[in-house]
C-alpha cells in the first residue's frame, strides 16, 4: 500500500488553524494573567489602606488620651471651654468619650517636671500635656490626609479595573 500523497493546500490550512488556535489561546491567557495581577493590585492597595485606616484610629485613641489629660488639668469646665476657644475650637473634642467613663484617663504616661514651687510645676505640666497633645495632633492630622489620598487612589483604580474588565457595557 502506497501512503495518499499529502495535499500542500489542506496542509497549510491545518497550520493556519492551528497557529491561529495558538494565538487565541496565548491572548486568553495574557488576558487572565493580566486581570489576576491587576485585581492582585487593587487586593492589596485596599489591604494598605485597611491597616492606614488602623493606624490612624490608634492615633485617634492616643489623642483622645491627650486631650483627657488636658481636661484632668484645668478640671473645671468653664476652664476647658476657655482653653477650647484659646485653641479656637467650638466645641470640646472627644468629651462625651472621656466624660463617660475613665478608661480615657488610663495608660497616659506620666510627665515629671520639676519646679521649685507647685505652680511651676503645675505650668510646667501643662505645657508639656500642650506640647504632647499639638504633636500628637499634627502627626494623626498629616496620616489622615494620607489616609484619604489612599482612599481616593484605591478608588479610582477600582473605578478603572471595573471598567477594563466589566463585560456588560454600560
Amino acid at each position: 500500500m502506497n501512503p495518499e500523497p499529502l495535499n500542500p493546500i489542506t496542509l497549510g490550512e491545518n497550520m493556519s488553524d492551528d497557529l491561529i488556535s495558538a494565538l487565541t489561546q496565548e491572548v486568553k491567557a495574557e488576558v487572565v494573567n493580566n486581570y489576576l495581577y491587576e485585581r492582585r493590585l487593587v487586593e492589596e492597595q485596599a489591604k494598605y489602606v485597611k491597616e492606614l485606616a488602623d493606624y490612624v484610629a490608634q492615633l485617634q485613641e492616643m489623642l483622645c488620651k491627650r486631650f483627657a489629660r488636658i481636661y484632668d488639668l484645668l478640671l473645671k469646665p468653664e476652664f476647658i471651654n476657655e482653653f477650647m476657644l484659646l485653641m479656637g475650637l467650638k466645641e470640646i473634642p472627644f468629651n462625651e468619650r472621656i466624660a463617660d467613663g475613665l478608661e480615657y484617663r488610663k495608660d497616659v504616661r506620666f510627665i515629671k517636671v520639676r519646679g521649685l514651687t507647685d505652680r511651676s510645676k503645675f505650668k510646667k505640666l501643662l505645657l508639656e500635656s500642650y506640647r504632647k497633645l499639638h504633636n500628637s495632633n499634627n502627626q494623626y492630622l498629616e496620616t489622615y490626609k494620607k489616609l484619604l489620598e489612599e482612599c481616593e487612589a484605591v478608588n479610582y483604580n477600582l473605578k478603572t479595573f471595573e471598567d477594563s474588565h466589566d463585560l456588560l457595557p454600560p
